[in-house]
């Protein structure tokens, strides 16, 4: 295969992964995402070492089309980290209260909870 075949191959593997990595995102599949993100680190380095023996330069199309793509997943991995972060915080101040509300009908041997002693 020639180094112009290869690239364009990759190019076509690194779209398509773009494009799972789209699908990742939206699953919150952290961990097949970070292996997608490997497998995307080691395409693109492939496909620059065979565009610069081939000669070759990213035609406007793809890349424009390729960084759009880019863009969708930057912007939907901002709102799932902001969805998260949010949950995160809802969870530590259930937590917060739970441990709370856990305080407040402790009791050391012999003695009997505030709510009975009242009853």
């Amino acid at each position: 295969m020639s180094s112009e075949q290869k690239f364009w191959r990759l190019l076509a593997d690194y779209e398509r992964l773009t494009t799972d990595e789209g699908v990742l995102l939206r699953e919150l599949n952290l961990a097949a995402l970070a292996r997608l993100q490997a497998q995307k680190t080691v395409i693109c380095d492939a496909a620059l070492e065979a565009a610069t023996a081939a000669g070759l330069s990213l035609p406007a199309e793809h890349s424009e089309r390729l960084l759009a793509r880019q863009k969708q997943n930057l912007a939907l991995t901002q709102k799932q980290l902001a969805h998260i972060s949010s949950e995160r915080q809802d969870l530590t101040t259930a937590t917060q209260r739970l441990n709370n509300v856990g305080r407040a009908y402790l009791h050391g041997p012999g003695k009997l909870p505030a709510l009975l002693a009242e009853g």
